[in-house]
């Protein structure tokens, strides 16, 4: 990726190439001037600006202006470094298509603007599951992610894609929404937001030639993460599959670090029955898969913890948390297992409370006080 910095001082290049020192195919040309800008221009095509905001020859606001007039930067970052900004800099620069104003003293914040930049346009390792009925659209963007990093499976029908949906281990779901056959793209859409946790939460972008309000309502009453709007702007595209990746591999993080502290994780609903659990708290309650669903909160305590069980419960209800509370449990088998709680109410959805419990096996840590004693 090459980057412009126009500057007159080395000192900001210096700052930038060891920041993103490391990050490959990174090229840092610098000028003085915008004249100097565009004779560069005449020799080489860049991904990012940088300009100061003043040279000798004009401003950084006039600059990016021009740019973006030009089409020399039709949607590439343009950032301003200027030493202090104004709210009217802010909307002279906003109106001149200046992506962001950055202080010179927080050069950090530009670094990280400029790596997350970078990330995007960093090849995509990921696989794909598109739908597209035009055949010419279908191998325009196939050859287009495929360029990104990306296997796709392209299929002309959403019932050859369903097909092959369920095998597919699919970090993404490209659908138009508007497909000949007997299943139309919308359809599909909602079959796989209905299956079960992990094929049912898989990231799903939308393809559509329409975009109005009832439109993108019905789209996200579907079940979409995000949806484009024909015809596609490959710039567009990359960075929504960016962002919808991005969540998707934050949240696959969380839930390893998450496995790997033995928590069992229980969902409860604001009448006190179980939604969801996940492998650890299945394992810990020795119940089979899916095997706690349904299960009300007062059925999975030892007799000797009801009470401490309903202090619980009376606690998340009254909208407070549980840090370190210590009670037994019983697992499905019958046997008793004492365990160290931590609960908290999560986000309501709509006008319904609900409750999440980490549950820690400490039967170990008994047995060897016991020992002890």
């Amino acid at each position: 990726m090459n980057i412009l910095l126009v500057e007159s001082s080395t000192l900001y290049k210096d700052i930038l190439q060891r920041a993103l020192q490391g990050m490959s195919d990174l090229n840092i040309d610098q000028v003085g001037t915008a004249a100097q800008a565009w004779q560069a221009l005449q020799h080489q095509s860049y991904q990012f600006f940088v300009l100061a905001g003043q040279f000798d020859d004009g401003t950084g606001i006039e600059l990016a202006r021009a740019l973006r007039v030009n089409a020399a930067a039709a949607t590439a970052p343009i950032v301003v470094l200027t030493s202090s900004a104004s709210a009217e800099m802010a909307q002279a620069a906003a109106l001149a298509g200046v992506t962001e104003l950055f202080r010179k003293q927080d050069i950090d914040e530009l670094v990280r603007f400029m790596r997350h930049y970078i990330d995007v346009q960093s090849p995509m390792h990921c696989r794909v599951l598109y739908v597209e009925d035009a055949n010419d659209q279908r191998a325009l963007l196939t050859a287009a992610l495929t360029d990104w990093g990306m296997q796709v499976d392209a299929f002309a029908s959403a019932d050859e894609a369903w097909k092959a949906f369920p095998a597919g281990r699919y970090d993404l779901v490209l659908c138009d929404v508007v497909l000949s056959g007997a299943m139309s793209g919308a359809r599909l859409i909602n079959r796989i937001r209905r299956l079960p946790v992990p094929l049912g939460a898989t990231p799903l972008l939308a393809v559509t030639a329409f975009d109005n309000p009832a439109r993108r309502i019905e789209l996200f009453q579907l079940g979409v993460d995000d949806y484009v709007q024909k015809p596609i702007l490959l710039e567009e595209l990359r960075v929504r599959i960016f962002n919808l990746l991005s969540r998707k591999r934050a949240l696959e993080r969380n839930q390893i670090l998450l496995a790997a502290t033995a928590l069992g994780v229980v969902y409860l609903s604001g009448d006190g029955v179980v939604t969801a659990a996940d492998d650890n708290a299945e394992n810990l309650f020795r119940a089979p898969e899916k095997g706690l669903l349904g299960r009300a909160w007062h059925e999975l305590l030892c007799p000797l913890s009801v009470s401490i069980g309903e202090d619980i419960w009376h606690t998340l209800a009254r909208g407070e948390s549980i840090h370190g509370q210590h009670l037994a449990v019983r697992r499905l088998d019958g046997t008793v297992c004492p365990v160290e709680l931590t609960g908290l109410e999560v986000a309501e959805i709509s006008d319904q409370r609900q409750y999440v419990l980490l549950l820690r096996d400490t039967e170990q840590e008994h047995a060897l006080a016991e020992k002890l004693v």
